[in-house]
């Protein structure tokens, strides 16, 4: 195919040249364009008619589909793990000389998205990256559409069957891996079905120079991950590979260390028996633990019950402080209405200000903000009839 005749043909096997491993569809009038064996590769991956295109003599296979309905073609083929650069016209047709300037303006894979169109409101979508050196498995977590990054670092016995069981919580939608063969990798890859990216080799010294240019501080002592140097590869590793596929990261200006021995461990086959927040029939949330419980009003409330299922906390104080807050507006029905009503006002802000943050902004993005921020004083004085604890934080952080 790299021996295409025609000039427009030439531009996209140069193009697709440079981004191997990923399929191209270049823009051409008001279609998404695939041509050679990407084209084959997408045709039998999305049901689409495989056509023809002739190059001086030789006939190149071609598939298409309508620019304005991209995004629910790319939603099919990043289900099946399948990365897709998007190639647009870099400049006006109608004012080109000879043929129209195109470039990859986007790569999109299966932990890079933050279309809502794509996504799932209810659940988070992270692209995780791992390193595991000297006994020790750094992981970094990142919700592009969010802004959400944090790393933790696990060590000790049995640190390989605690790294998959905290993946197996976090159920990262691509996994970054040096080492794709090995047989940890593998079994992630077969037990959560997720999209294995091969990602270049870093040194501790590089990742922390990394992190410090990004995040423009003088070292890593405020985001706790100082002393561990395997998640601070991990974390350079997930930053570049985002900003590699086109993403605008501005909205994420910090990251946060957690421990997983906060949490209670459980493993893959317990979670998948538990039906905690995905039933064994079909995979998804109806007659499990999170179906019975959610009553939340709004995306970021689904994720963060979500969160709380996945993550049991092991601290009783911090368990009693969460079911205190629980059990006062649980006991007062009308101002848990108030905060009803009010919450129904409320869109996803998380995702509005990455995607604003990011300049990936609509103006209804803007005005959903707006609405959002309206309606805070409305929850703010339901708050204070019951403010205390828990709540009280929460109502601080409002006004």
């Amino acid at each position: 195919m790299s021996l295409a005749k025609t000039p427009m043909l030439q531009q996209y096997f140069r193009i697709k040249a440079e981004h191997p491993g990923v399929l191209l569809a270049m823009r051409v009038g008001d279609f998404y364009e695939f041509y050679g064996e990407d084209a084959e590769a997408a045709a039998a991956a999305i049901d689409i008619t495989l056509t023809g295109r002739d190059d001086g003599g030789n006939r190149i296979p071609m598939a298409g589909v309508p620019y304005h309905a991209i995004e629910k073609y790319l939603a099919k083929l990043l289900k099946q793990g399948i990365k897709v650069a998007l190639c647009d016209q870099l400049e006006d047709p109608k004012k080109a000389k000879g043929l129209v300037k195109r470039g990859v303006t986007r790569v999109m894979t299966p932990g890079t998205l933050v279309e809502d169109s794509i996504l799932s409101a209810d659940a988070n979508n992270f692209l995780v990256a791992i390193c595991v050196q000297n006994g020790k498995a750094g992981l970094a977590m990142l919700d592009s559409s969010t802004g959400e990054f944090v790393v933790t670092e696990i060590d000790g016995d049995q640190f390989g069957e605690r790294l998959l069981s905290e993946l197996a919580r976090v159920r990262p939608a691509e996994l970054l891996v040096i080492e794709p063969e090995s047989d940890l990798v593998q079994m992630v890859k077969h037990g959560l079905g997720a999209a294995i990216t091969q990602a270049k080799a870093q040194t501790a010294d590089r990742a922390e120079r990394n992190l410090i240019e990004r995040f423009e501080v003088k070292n890593l002592q405020g985001f706790g991950c100082e002393d561990k140097p395997n998640a601070i590869i991990a974390a350079s590793m997930v930053l570049n590979y985002a900003e590699q596929n086109g993403l605008n990261m501005a909205h994420v200006d910090s990251l946060s260390t957690y421990s997983v021995d906060g949490f209670m461990r459980i493993d893959l086959a317990t979670r998948r028996s538990l039906e905690l927040v995905a039933n064994l029939s079909d995979g998804s949330p109806r007659f499990t633990l999170l179906w019975v419980l959610d009553e939340t009003v709004t995306p970021m409330g689904k994720r963060m019950l979500r969160r709380w299922i996945d993550q049991p906390l092991l601290d009783a104080e911090t368990i009693a402080s969460r079911h205190d807050a629980v059990e006062r507006l649980f006991g007062n029905a009308m101002v848990r209405g108030d905060l009803i009503d009010g919450l129904a006002h409320v869109r996803d802000v998380e995702r509005l200000v990455s995607r604003i943050g990011s300049a990936n902004a609509s103006p209804r993005d803007l005005a959903g903000l707006r609405d959002s921020l309206r309606a805070l004083p409305h929850l703010y004085e339901p708050l204070r009839k019951v403010g205390v604890g828990r709540i009280q934080e929460m109502r601080e952080l409002i006004g």
